[in-house]
Order: structure tokens, then sequence, then C-alpha cells
């Protein structure tokens, strides 16, 4: 089905509508048009999966991540650095006026010159797979399935050694 992309939630899944209900699509960006199929469905609201952009916005960008559309471990790789700072202050500030009743138009974020390898924290996840092998990773999105992951260029160097 092809859905036009009207926001995203603060945990950057992109939302669309159908007939009324809200449907959730990660890895999309508002103002985008992209072909989907709905992967679940709820009484309220409905999760889709990307399989096609119709309409990119020129925000866009290739992810330099090789797992990040398997990983559930980070939702802005496809989105320019300057663009994904707007997104995460304007969640902040939705999420402050929704729960605290807070406005806070004047928030900021001073982003890193390098946007990469600036965690210092992650949850690695160690799982006993076939055989006795085991399997070392991050969680995939919404499941406890084990992406299989070398590194992360997200964490900290030392951290990847």
């Amino acid at each position: 089905m092809r859905l036009n992309i009207t926001g995203l939630t603060p945990q950057g899944e992109g939302i669309a509508r159908v007939d009324n209900k809200v449907v959730f699509i990660p890895c999309v960006l508002p103002g985008e048009t992209v072909e989907a199929e709905i992967i679940s469905e709820k009484a309220r609201y409905s999760r889709g999966r990307i399989k096609n952009i119709i309409e990119a916005v020129p925000e866009r960008i290739e992810p330099q991540c090789p797992y990040f559309f398997e990983c559930g471990g980070c939702q802005y790789q496809h989105v320019n650095y300057k663009t994904e700072l707007v997104y995460k202050v304007r969640a902040v500030q939705e999420t402050l006026a929704r729960i605290a009743h807070i406005g806070a138009n004047n928030l900021t974020i001073e982003g890193d010159k390098q946007p990469w390898h600036y965690r210092n924290k992650a949850t690695w996840h160690l799982k006993a797979g076939r055989y006795g092998k085991l399997e070392l990773g991050f969680y995939r999105a919404a499941s406890q399935s084990i992406v299989p992951v070398t590194s992360c260029i997200l964490l900290n160097e030392k951290i990847n050694e």
C-alpha cells in the first residue's frame, strides 16, 4: 500500500494514516511517500514495514552501519546529522509538553562534529546458538532475536576493540 509519512514518533518511527488509523513504520521520514505492508494489526494502530521508497526527502542519506535495517540499536542513520538533531529536539519538546505540560521552545541540542563513536554504554546480548555456538549482538527492533554484530559505529572505539 502507498503511504504518506506525516510525522515521527519520539522513538523515530514514521507516522502515516490509513482510514483514520495510525500506522507506525521504521526507517522512513516525514514528507516521504513509501510503499509499505502492514505486519501487525491492533485495535488502535498498525505497524508496517517499508517495501519501497517512492519519493524520498532530500535529508535522507545512506546509513553508514551495515546492520542499521536489522538492528534495533539506533533510529536515525538514514537522515543527515543536522536533521537528526532537529528531530531529537522536537521529540524532547513534544514529550515535555505531553507528559509534564512544559513548553520548551528554546531547547537546542549541540551535536558533535563527528556523530560516530560517542556512546560509552551498550547492552550486548549473548545467546547459545546451534551446536553450542555463541552469538553476540544486539536485539532486533521490537524483538528478542539477536542480530550478530562485530562492531558498532556509535560505540567508543575502545569498546569495539
